[in-house]
């Protein structure tokens, strides 16, 4: 019987615990190390494409910069996410998104650089973004009405409790509360939380407002008797912040839940900023911006100022020493000798941390006033910087800076008149980039900051990145843009992910059906969202009816006007006049919505093999949290989630847009082709760097995965999801030589001819490239073998 002759040398290259290494000199790659990827992620036994996001639930109203999720009592799960426009919103994903801003007045001073953190414990989420005081989201029952959830309480800078007047019948649910003593400004706002005492067992205790002015105040009740009388009782917020009556207003950088081994639940605060209160006595005019003043100086410039007759929100903008101040609104009222609290100049205390009492269980603490009856206090820890985040692990709880980190520990609780947190320093040189630049895993910490990606393990922090992809992440990363960058635990995939955005990253999105109306900029459209100062990118070589006066290929223009769907209005500024047009068509020109400094990278490190995955696309990720994975059922027409499943939802920097789930499906969140690549330079088959060798041919071993389930395919009843995959292999005589040739092969899964045939010279080192462009499947490729002969020693 005949027998067949092995005529080539040959050699399998396994694709195991392939680690992403684009700072090590591809001449010097470990085996299992490749320099250049994209949209692929390591496998314990291979390489593979990533799978696809999905859009999820209903769009999240106004441009997202920041999101949330958590399981509540019932067993539902709600997203909770922040808009530039200051409102927050809440789903349980069978729900539309409801407005749960506090009072349904929205915060000032949001933008896609707000840095939000959030703590929940169990069911109750505590929310601090650096310019209000902490809020939380309350556990409670939706209105059994309107079904509207409950509204975020905001804690409050009011501390002194004042007298009742009277207490009487407003609704069948609802009681109205004169105060003993008017207030200067509104003390409260719908959903916050008054606490009254000293009346009876049918008035003491905890109520939601519903309403607020400066005499009266409207809260949820039903008493079963009628008010005593006689002006006995008070009422003060149930949640208070700010116990410096010298302080009109008090604010942190972040917060973040502690569970110490000590005394519980507290929230800890830091980077910490007052407003000093002084007040002054002046006369309004209605309609009127000047308020007449003898305390007028010029140190009030830029301060707040609130009173009878000031609308919400007023400062200062110029003064006439001792005679008046101009404030940016019209007065509502004319009076004579009001008060008028002016919050002067913000003092900022950058390494100044509080906590607050120590509370149970799904709730949130009362007060942050120490006192001797609680364990809050207030105090300064030895960090150079600002305090910018904090975690816990083993027990303490570590504060960290751009280049420090202390650490708060437990000391032996006797009394709250001694000490209860020990805080020194615990390393100079390790900190965090930026607030949320952590993540907490099975058993370890991991971070990034201005030095490298690290890892702690509650003793000793640990550099992941250096010499893999420390300078290369530093070098994508966009400087003007490194707040935005942030750390999510992918613990589906055992990874942490961090999400970035890259040097002169633009994201765009195009508008459909762009037609001129106008001769002063006026524009429309299809059914889009719109704001007032987005950027627009116009493209092209216009042939339709109307004209542009100005526009040159291509040119950025901003709305200065919109309805918010359909129509707009251009200008070359930011807040400038119109631009000059002509009515009608737009044929051949593009109109892109352009997105600056939104995270559009991921790079992820699995934790549990210690492998890097190079960058992969995102849609705009402004912010991203764990969730479980969510399906749309068509017979009950309600989006539902898995409860045995976990993947990463990340919200869309975009306006009105849903959130994205990661991870599912076979293109990204708008349809878009996945293009994947994998690429390994320098491969040295031959022991002797002197030789050369031809390339006959190689021969990958490759699947075809399901992405929804990661699972292998099985193409006898799955052949729609059958794809192939290209091959390219360059040659080249020395590490640092551009390849000479490349053969090029596109390769079917299900193929009888699984190699690609190589036509070229021969050559010392050889470089494969892996790469895929579909929305139709997705790869893996498991180890590539060689044939080759030596063909020369060039000795």
């Amino acid at each position: 019987m005949p027998q067949f002759t092995q005529s080539y040398d040959e050699v399998k290259i396994p694709f195991q615990k392939m680690t992403f290494s684009p700072d090590v000199p591809p001449s010097a790659l470990g085996p299992n190390e490749y320099n250049v990827g994209l949209n692929i992620e390591t496998d314990v036994r291979g390489i593979r494409s990533v799978s696809g996001d999905q859009m999820i639930l209903d769009g999240i109203p106004g441009t997202p910069t920041y999101i949330t999720g958590g399981y509540r009592n019932g067993g539902e799960f709600w997203f909770i996410a922040a808009t530039e426009d200051g409102k927050w919103w809440a789903s349980n994903g069978v729900d539309p998104y409801a407005d749960i801003t506090p009072g349904f007045v929205p915060f000032t001073g949001y933008t896609q650089a707000t840095n939000i953190t959030d703590s929940w414990n169990g069911t109750v989420p505590v929310f601090c973004d650096g310019i209000n005081p902490p809020f939380f989201f309350p556990d409670e029952p939706n209105d059994p009405i309107t079904g509207a959830p409950p509204l975020l309480v905001l804690y409050s800078n009011l501390i002194q409790p004042v007298g009742i007047d009277n207490i009487a019948y407003y609704s069948p649910t609802e009681q109205i509360l004169t105060f003993g003593t008017a207030y200067d400004e509104v003390p409260y706002v719908a959903g916050q939380q008054i606490y009254i005492s000293d009346v009876n067992n049918y008035y003491n205790g905890l109520y939601t407002v519903t309403g607020c002015t400066t005499t009266d105040v409207v809260y949820k009740a039903q008493p079963g008797a009628a008010y005593p009388g006689g002006g006995v009782g008070s009422v003060a917020p149930a949640y208070t912040w700010n116990y410096d009556p010298n302080w009109k207003s008090l604010t942190a950088g972040f917060i973040r839940l502690y569970s110490s081994p000590n005394v519980g639940n507290v929230l800890v605060a830091g980077n910490l900023t007052y407003r000093p209160l002084q007040v002054i006595t002046g006369d309004t005019t209605i309609n009127d911006d000047t308020i007449l003043t003898t305390a007028a100086t010029d140190s009030l410039v830029g301060a707040t100022i609130d009173g009878p007759g000031i609308p919400l929100g007023s400062t200062i903008i110029s003064v006439v020493v001792g005679v008046s101040v101009t404030i940016d609104n019209d007065a509502t009222a004319t009076a004579t000798g009001v008060n008028l609290r002016l919050g002067l100049t913000p003092v900022n205390n950058p390494v100044t941390i509080a906590w607050s009492q120590a509370f149970g269980l799904n709730s949130m603490p009362r007060t942050w006033e120490p006192t001797i009856l609680n364990v809050a206090n207030q105090v300064e820890v030895p960090l150079r910087g600002e305090a910018l985040d904090a975690f816990p692990c083993n027990g303490q709880l570590f504060i960290c800076s751009y280049w420090d980190t202390v650490v708060m520990s437990p000391m032996n609780y006797a009394t709250t008149s001694a000490p209860i947190f020990g805080i020194r320093l615990f390393n100079q040189g390790r900190g965090l980039l930026t607030a949320n630049c952590w993540g907490n895993t099975d058993k370890l910490v991991y971070g990034f900051d201005a030095r490298d990606i690290w890892v702690f393990d509650g003793q000793n922090f640990t550099g992941l990145g250096n010499q893999r992809v420390k300078n290369f992440f530093y070098k994508e990363l966009d400087a003007v843009y490194f707040d935005r960058a942030y750390m999510e635990v992918n613990s589906h995939k055992n990874q942490v992910e961090i999400y970035y955005t890259t040097t002169g990253a633009v994201t765009s999105e195009s508008l459909s059906g762009v037609a001129i109306t106008g001769t002063a900029g006026q524009f429309s459209c299809t059914n889009n969202s719109l704001v007032v100062d987005q950027e627009i990118l116009v493209s092209g070589t216009l042939s339709g009816t109307g004209s542009i006066t100005g526009y040159t290929n291509p040119k950025t223009y901003y709305i200065i006007a919109t309805n918010g769907t359909t129509t707009f209005t251009l200008s070359e500024t930011v807040g400038g006049s119109a631009i000059t047009t002509t009515a009608g068509t737009t044929t051949g020109l593009t109109f892109a919505q352009i997105d600056r400094g939104v995270p559009n990278k991921m790079l992820a490190y699995r934790y549990d093999i210690d492998c890097w995955n190079p960058p992969r696309d995102v849609s705009a990720a402004t912010f991203a949290c764990e969730s479980p994975y969510w399906a749309y059922n068509n017979d009950t027409a309600n989006w539902e989630f898995d409860p045995a499943s976990r993947t990463v939802v990340y919200a869309q920097g975009r306006p009105s847009r849903p959130a994205v789930q990661k991870d599912i499906g076979y293109s990204f969140a708008y349809g878009e082709d996945i293009y994947s690549l994998f690429r390994r330079d320098n491969i040295t088959l031959l022991k002797d760097y002197s030789g050369k060798l031809l390339v006959h041919r190689i021969l990958p071993e490759i699947y075809n995965l399901d992405a929804d389930t990661d699972v292998i395919i099985d193409p006898a009843t799955q052949p729609e999801l059958i794809g192939g995959v290209d091959f390219t292999i360059e040659g080249a005589n020395s590490v640092g030589q551009a390849p000479l040739q490349q053969t090029f092969h596109s390769i079917a899964t299900n193929t009888d001819n699984p190699w690609a045939q190589i036509d070229q010279n021969a050559h010392r080192v050889n470089s494969l490239k892996i790469a895929h462009l579909s929305n139709e499947n997705i790869w893996m490729c498991t180890a590539t073998t060689w044939q080759y002969t030596q063909t020369e020693d060039d000795r």
